[in-house]
């Protein structure tokens, strides 16, 4: 029970088995006094500043404190919307006992996953490759040097009280065999996973589409859409890519996966039907169960997807749904500058999971008529018994005409109606409350871009102009005279954070993007300079690393990054250099770019769903062997 992010395909064995078995006793050496979170910009870190567990920021000082005192480091990674961060807190962090367990026998450090892109995933990747599964909240033992122990997600109190126990007494009782199976564990992490050795990529065209087609549809959800048989997020680099290839050379199989796909996830619980906008993923392999929580960088993503699918597969509902998200954008998400705040929370304030969006019966009844609530039902199938605490959540689990035939409406009726019942929903609605992490992080902010700049067509084309107009201003605001960007701002517009290399390339990403449909290259210059800075920072020696001043050794880092929820920052990064490249002279970023691009072929071979967008990268720059010019 834990906000989950893809399951591992594969489970890496370790040869240290998990702390299970041991008892307790503990330690006695004092731990650090108080909690130092009452400072810290991140609202997420700002909810932890009254817990009794003495939190430290993710920094020097805690890692001294560790090396000082032999102390285990216990990372707690989450974010401010994340429903089962919310539950843990609850339960265990403003529990007494539990804070005085960890106060006493650890180093307890609270960590933002959105201000630590890079040591989230390698935590991430540890936690999956040893326990199979990964998400947040995310835990980790962390010996002084650094080296992960143990790990894991979402527990119960008891569970989790019982967990703290025994790995106390294991470092106790053992620690110097602990801490030489956390180097281990260390030297494991980096080495070059046997996917990434796998056989080269054809050099035809034809064979690569071939290839992407037959190895993703067979991991499809034909049925229901998506991939895999559990939790359903949206696939989006997957998605762009089988959408490029349709567009390159239609297939019919092909495109009905597309469409069921784009429809499910936009009809069912992964999108609000009222409001619009799109929850981060469904529970459930039908798209019927969401976690609550909206973020900005799933909703970008989305809103240019299905633009996109729009203009592809000739479909104008799909249009519809991405100008939809955008509105949702403008409406929920934005500042009074112009940018983009990260995210809408999973609870309601009274710490209620998806209450801001479910209806019961009593609350229908009192807000509708009669035929309202008859035509919702049918649209809606919430005849039967809700399947929420808190009552339904609007569906579209039948067409509209569907209803009309069904109820002996005509079309005018049945749009009538539903248009008062939405209107009488959503004016209730904002009578709720719904905390937001107001924090602008950088690089989400320019997927936003990306995505207003693909919707300049459309009907409401004059206002994303000038919402895309005003992103843009803010998004040089997020950058220094020689290049360098800072992770986030807050509320005031106070900078803070350390930029990641999806910072560097989603910026870049979403300027270049702006600039091509203002047929501008006024920011060129800014571009290449925010450029040269991601390739001296993040590429080392052939090798990608996610983020800079650690604290803690990573390894060398990947020769190409896989897709997550997002597209692969280095897949990103290489395609900006070659786009800006078009416009101004590069030879060198250019070079280092054409290279980069032929780095880790075998692990694309080996697992194009992991790393679509390089394969997307390949498949727009490369035909038969040669680069496209």
């Amino acid at each position: 029970m834990s906000d989950l992010i893809f399951p591992a395909s594969t489970k890496r064995r370790f040869p240290w088995a998990p702390l299970i078995g041991l008892i307790l006793f503990g330690l006695s050496s004092v731990a650090p006094a108080t909690n130092r979170l009452a400072g810290q910009t991140s609202p997420y870190l700002l909810l932890h500043a009254q817990d009794p567990v003495h939190w430290q920021p993710w920094d020097r000082e805690a890692m001294a404190i560790a090396q000082r005192q032999d102390k285990l480091l216990f990372l707690s990674i989450g974010y401010f919307s994340c429903h089962w961060c919310h539950v843990i807190q609850r339960e265990s962090y403003q529990d007494a006992s539990i804070a005085n367990k960890l106060n006493r026998h650890f180093v307890p450090v609270k960590i933002d996953r959105e201000l630590q892109p890079a040591l989230d995933n390698y935590l991430l990747k540890f936690v999956r490759q040893t326990r199979g599964q990964a998400g947040w909240p995310l835990h980790v033992f962390l010996t002084p040097s650094g080296d992960p122990l143990f790990g894991m997600t979402y527990l119960p109190k008891a569970r989790f009280s019982k967990l703290l126990d025994q790995v106390a007494q294991g470092w106790s009782k053992d620690r110097a065999a602990l801490k030489s199976a956390a180097v281990e564990h260390s030297r494991l992490m980096q080495q070059t996973p046997p996917s990434a050795n796998g056989a080269p990529l054809p050099d035809s065209t034809d064979e690569l589409h071939r290839l992407v087609r037959s190895r993703l549809l067979a991991a499809a959800d034909t049925e229901y859409g998506g991939f895999g048989a559990g939790a359903k997020f949206p696939p989006i680099p997957q998605l762009r890519l089988m959408l490029y290839s349709q567009a390159k050379r239609p297939d019919p199989k092909l495109e009905l996966f597309l469409r069921t796909t784009l429809r499910q996830m936009a009809h069912l619980g992964l999108r609000d039907q009222l409001g619009g906008g799109f929850f981060r993923y469904t529970t459930d392999r039908y798209w019927r169960t969401p976690h609550f929580e909206k973020m900005l960088y799933t909703n970008a993503l989305l809103a240019r997807l299905y633009l996109d699918a729009a203009e592809i597969l000739k479909d104008p509902e799909f249009a519809k749904v991405g100008e939809d998200t955008l509105d949702f954008l403008l409406a929920d998400m934005s500042t009074s500058e112009g940018n983009f705040i990260a995210s809408l929370s999973a609870v309601d304030s009274q710490n209620r999971e998806g209450a801001y969006y479910l209806w019961d019966k009593q609350q229908l009844q009192q807000m509708l008529s009669p035929e309202e609530q008859l035509l919702l039902e049918w649209l809606w199938d919430s005849r039967g018994p809700a399947p929420f605490a808190e009552g339904y959540l609007p569906l579209q689990n039948h067409a509209l005409s569907a209803a009309t035939a069904a109820l002996g409406l005509s079309p005018e009726q049945a749009i009538s109606q539903l248009k008062s019942a939405k209107t009488r929903l959503l004016t209730a609605r904002r009578l709720r409350s719904l905390p937001r992490d107001n924090k602008v992080i950088s690089g989400w902010n320019g997927l936003a871009l990306a995505a207003l700049a693909t919707a300049l067509k459309a009907p409401n084309g004059a206002i994303y102009q000038q919402a895309g107009e005003a992103l843009r201003r803010q998004l040089l605001k997020h950058i220094t005279q020689e290049g360098e960007l800072f992770r986030a701002r807050n509320k005031a517009g106070k900078p803070y954070g350390v930029a990641s290399l999806a910072d560097y390339a989603y910026v870049t990403h979403g300027l270049l993007a702006w600039a091509k449909v203002q047929n501008s290259i006024r920011d060129a210059l800014v571009v290449k300079a925010i450029l040269e800075k991601a390739w001296q920072h993040f590429y080392v020696d052939g090798h990608w690393q996610r983020g800079e001043d650690l604290l803690i050794n990573l390894g060398p880092g990947e020769a190409v990054l896989a897709d997550g929820a997002s597209p692969s920052p280095s897949a990103i990064l290489i395609d900006s250099t070659l786009k800006l490249a078009r416009l101004i002279p590069m030879p060198i970023l250019r070079t280092q770019a054409l290279q980069a691009m032929d780095k880790g072929t075998g692990a694309l071979s080996t697992a194009p769903f992991s790393y679509a967008s390089h394969l997307l990268l390949r498949l727009e720059w490369k035909t038969s062997g040669k680069t496209k010019h």
